[in-house]
């Protein structure tokens, strides 16, 4: 009886599974006279056009919970595989008596509540990245290019986040509307002046300002649709500005490093490559933990011309000319001081034990670094030099040097140590 009474029991509706939600944030991060779960009601309360959106959320189980977001300077974030948003108890209490925080937290809600609506096209997007970036870390081969992986993943991001940016905006747009049908634009900066700055130019002079949108945004009645034009200027103004593209190539970087080293333990990982030029960043904007070559400058397919008199066929200066070729530095050097560059470097790494150079990396303080293994592998082998020094090298001083007997191998003790010294160079 008590199963089937059950059984039949009426689902509950958006609005109840909403308070439910609510009591459940509140409950968890109440503290003194603070009360988020509340805070957030009297937001969504005085906003209709922002709970309409969250309540469709619910009944379309794209939002199932809501949880506390403890990041300095952080409004909110929504997580597609949980089906949660987390949200700022502290700037939802100041929301209840500072309209212009109130205002920024129905822009940020508007802005995660859009990324749940969107939530079908951000898992498939996860799974097409963990998809490729495992596919190709699992393949064979000396080198792994994860541009096309990567670029993929950011495009379907900026369309997610210029949509939802540009939502969050027309929420506000919506609300001050309401209460006042005839606002304009001054109006409508002045709601939460950071917030707006980035779409609404603020001009004239204090006494005289003048509002006008910025450059590619066209308003219609003080809103902004979705067109082509104005989702163009919003990804320069909010995902271009904020950075977007350089957090996920070093956040993918680092994926892509953490799958090299799970499908290819120990020395001989292929070699990451990525063009950073074609994903729109610079190597001094990208900051990962991964060993990467980026291959925005057109690498050099083998030695550049014809090896020097006592250095043809020597598998360490081939090996110092091809990795060299494929850095900055190596693009940025003519004939000649490339090839003294690679000599030099060959060199040097015959002294410090390296019987081949796997792959070269650029050091930030103007190093460049011979690899034999995996880098960052307790057994790797490693030399560098200094590359304006190497560059002015003569080539028969690093040709007679490569022809005296090669060193042995440093113990593994001094190895590791060498590892720890430069590591953090190399990052």
């Amino acid at each position: 009886m008590n199963d089937k009474h059950v059984a039949g029991k009426p689902s509950p509706t958006p609005e109840q599974q909403l308070q439910s939600m609510l009591d459940a944030f509140d409950k968890a991060n109440a503290s003194g006279s603070v009360h988020p779960g509340e805070d957030l009601k009297a937001v969504l309360d005085s906003t209709p056009g922002l709970k309409a959106n969250v309540l469709d959320a619910i009944e379309k189980k794209q939002l199932d919970r809501i949880e506390a977001l403890n990041v300095n300077g952080a409004l909110g974030v929504y997580m597609g595989d949980s089906r949660t948003i987390q949200i700022s108890p502290s700037q939802l209490h100041i929301a209840r008596t500072d309209p212009e925080m109130l205002n920024s937290v129905r822009f940020t809600l508007g802005h995660e509540v859009k990324h749940a609506a969107d939530r079908a096209q951000i898992m498939t997007s996860d799974a097409s990245l963990e998809k490729g970036v495992n596919a190709l870390a699992g393949s064979g081969g000396k080198v792994h290019d994860y541009t096309s992986v990567i670029k993929q993943f950011n495009e379907t991001s900026r369309s997610l986040e210029t949509h939802a940016e540009l939502t969050g905006y027309n929420v506000v747009v919506a609300q001050v509307l309401k209460d006042n049908p005839k606002a304009t634009l001054r109006d409508v900066y002045n709601t939460s002046p950071s917030d707006m700055d980035p779409y609404i130019q603020k001009g004239g002079t204090p006494a005289n300002p003048t509002y006008t949108p910025r450059p590619g945004i066209t308003l219609d009645g003080l809103k902004m649709a979705e067109t082509k034009e104005n989702l163009a200027a919003v990804n320069t103004y909010f995902y271009e500005a904020r950075g977007y593209p350089q957090q996920n190539v070093s956040q993918l970087l680092d994926y892509a490093g953490q799958a090299e080293a799970h499908y290819h333990p120990g020395k001989g990982a292929p070699q990451i490559e990525v063009d950073l030029k074609a994903l729109g960043v610079s190597k001094g904007q990208v900051s990962t933990s991964a060993t990467y070559v980026d291959t925005s400058a057109k690498p050099r397919l083998g030695v550049p011309a014809a090896a020097p008199d006592g250095l043809s066929g020597n598998r360490l200066y081939d090996d110092a000319a091809q990795g060299l070729g494929r850095t900055q530095t190596g693009a940025a050097l003519d004939g000649m001081a490339f090839r003294q560059t690679a000599a030099a470097m060959a060199a040097q790494a015959q002294q410090d034990g390296l019987r081949r150079i796997d792959s070269v990396h650029e050091g930030r303080d103007g190093r460049l670094f011979s690899v034999q293994g995996q880098p960052g592998a307790p057994d790797a082998l490693r030399s560098h030099v200094e590359s304006a020094q190497a560059s002015r090298q003569p080539l028969e001083q690093s040709a007679q040097a490569l022809q005296s007997p090669q060193a042995p191998p440093p113990q593994v003790q001094s190895r590791e140590q060498e590892v720890q010294q430069h590591a953090p160079l190399m990052r």
